[in-house]
């Protein structure tokens, strides 16, 4: 039966919408064929003349309707078409250049008959605005106009406004004036027929926009107040993010890339994965949410300090963090945690998180059928054979990571098996070591393929929740995996700050919950250039066409 089902679906995709046609493709003749999934077309070589009964049929070139973004008659070419009698359509489709990189691509077909052209035109302006491709008609845009560069509002206006126009996607956009901003505004803004909300600045911006919906989400549901015992639902708006900031993790670690235009393209095209997200407490209170990190110790001082240095822009994460590494500062504390209740995953296991990836496809499986994505609550996955285990001694950092955290300086990131949606986070413990070997894990967190947890002094863990207390040095003895004489007493002050996706929380005793695949990003995964099914045009058609 079911096989019978998959036969009548393949049928089904391969019937053809319109007749076959001929179009002129690049002054080069094409019959051209439409199905529910892809526009085909077979470049021909006339022998004689050009009666069909001469044509000689070569490499047929495919491209996926989920890759074409927009439609549209070749209104600015029209005096050349009459010049030339003939008509014409564009239509616009994902081209991948180099590495992870998404580009844009216009293919002009041309016909003498205008009723042809019309009626292609017609129906693939309807095939790629169905509702199946689940693409955004409009979008809600922030702009953060000093982060990073300083480059967002010239970014969005000259790259991707161009291309929201051309796809059809209306834009309300607003420049944000200050911290939080975007937050407060998502709390009382009318979206009433808005799509999506998309972020155009740094991780900071898109923060603020996560707080800001799941805070507007639950108000809507009657919860203001929300606890660790509190179910959090998820926002029916996407939210895309276009990178113009220092780091742009949550950019790199979803695409591979931090370029606006490949960004951009992703949303247009609908493409949609889960990603966790993490809440933070102290004794019960709320505090914020974590969509990224969640660092103590090293990058808890390395983002106290940066605020102070604003003025440098990105060069003041390099600058506080080479201080950092000189004052070897480490901290005493307790943390409890509760392990994933799969034993075979693990921080150090190699899955990495990519597009279709297999672990967070059985998690969203794994959910209770009123809780997918696309209804949803949110879900921890505290599974019966989990277990609390609890770590006492000196730290160096104490890292969670939602997401592998990838930057221009790792390519891989710090958490290289970490994934969006698994309801997991990675939590590496860094005991106190010398400078030396501090420098040793750093540096091979830039190198791909290298194992930074391969020390003594750190330790990694997937969890689900943990919770951390600072201890004094005199309560007890603590153990650690690296006493030695090259160890360092901690200089200043007995307790540091958490960086919370660069923000900081003051408070040393927090709780960290994850809340699996609470929220939906317009990203498709980080594409595996040796899978088929993670990309479906890999170059240009014509590519191809100029070989034959």
């Amino acid at each position: 039966m079911s096989s019978d089902r998959s036969n009548q679906r393949a049928a089904a995709a391969d019937a053809l919408l319109l007749p076959a046609a001929t179009f002129e493709v690049r002054d080069r003749l094409c019959s051209v064929t439409l199905t529910a999934t892809d526009v085909h077309w077979k470049p021909i070589e006339p022998t004689a003349s050009l009666d069909a009964r001469h044509y000689r049929p070569i490499e047929r070139i495919s491209i996926p309707l989920k890759e074409i973004f927009a439609v549209h008659h070749t209104d600015y070419d029209v005096r050349a078409a009459v010049v030339r009698g003939k008509s014409s359509f564009s239509i616009w489709i994902i081209r991948r250049t180099k590495k992870y990189h998404w580009n844009h691509e216009r293919i002009v077909f041309h016909s003498p008959d205008v009723n042809i052209v019309s009626q292609w035109l017609a129906k693939m302006k309807d095939l790629i605005s169905q509702p199946g491709l689940k693409r955004p008609r409009s979008l809600l845009v922030f702009l953060n106009p000093i982060s990073g560069k300083r480059r967002a509002v010239r970014v969005f206006h000259e790259k991707i406004a161009p291309l929201f126009q051309l796809a059809n996607i209306k834009t309300q956009v607003i420049q944000t004036q200050r911290r939080y901003h975007a937050r407060d505004i998502l709390q009382k803004y009318d979206l009433e027929g808005v799509d999506g909300v998309v972020s155009v600045g740094g991780d900071g911006l898109f923060a603020e926009i996560v707080d800001g919906l799941l805070t507007r989400t639950m108000s809507d549901a009657g919860t203001d107040y929300i606890t660790s015992d509190t179910t959090l639902m998820q926002p029916k708006w996407t939210i895309g993010i276009i990178p113009a900031g220092s780091t742009d993790t949550v950019s790199y670690s979803s695409q591979g890339i931090n370029d606006p235009v490949t960004s951009a393209l992703h949303i247009i095209v609908g493409d949609c994965m889960a990603l966790d997200v993490g809440t933070v407490f102290h004794n019960q209170q709320f505090l914020r949410f974590c969509i990224s990190f969640l660092g103590y110790g090293y990058y808890g001082d390395c983002i106290l300090d940066s605020e102070q240095n604003r003025w440098m822009g990105p060069k003041r994460y390099d600058w506080e963090g080479f201080k950092k590494v000189l004052s070897n500062r480490s901290y005493t504390g307790e943390i409890s945690f509760l392990l994933s209740g799969d034993e075979r995953s693990h921080p150090r296991d190699q899955t990495v998180c990519s597009a279709g990836c297999a672990v967070c496809r059985a998690k969203s499986s794994a959910l209770p059928d009123d809780m997918l994505p696309q209804r949803p609550p949110s879900y921890s996955l505290d599974g019966a054979n989990s277990r609390w285990q609890t770590v006492r001694g000196r730290f160096a950092a104490l890292n969670s990571f939602l997401m592998s955290c990838r930057c221009r300086y790792a390519p891989e990131g710090p958490a290289p098996a970490a994934h969006f949606g698994n309801g997991c986070s990675d939590l590496v413990i860094v005991h106190d070591c010398s400078r030396f070997q501090y420098v040793k894990h750093l540096y091979r967190c830039t190198l791909p393929d290298a194992d930074q947890f391969d020390f003594p002094f750190i330790q990694a863990f997937r969890v689900t929740r943990f919770k951390f207390r600072p201890i004094e040095d005199d309560e007890q003895s603590l153990d650690s995996p690296t006493r030695d004489a090259e160890r360092l007493h901690v200089r200043g002050g007995s307790t540091s700050v958490w960086n919370c996706d660069g923000e900081v929380i003051d408070e040393p005793n927090v709780e960290f919950i994850i809340h699996a695949q609470l929220i939906r990003l317009y990203a498709r995964g980080i594409e595996d250039e040796n899978k088929e099914d993670s990309q479906c045009c890999n170059c240009s058609p014509f590519s191809h066409a100029a070989t034959v």
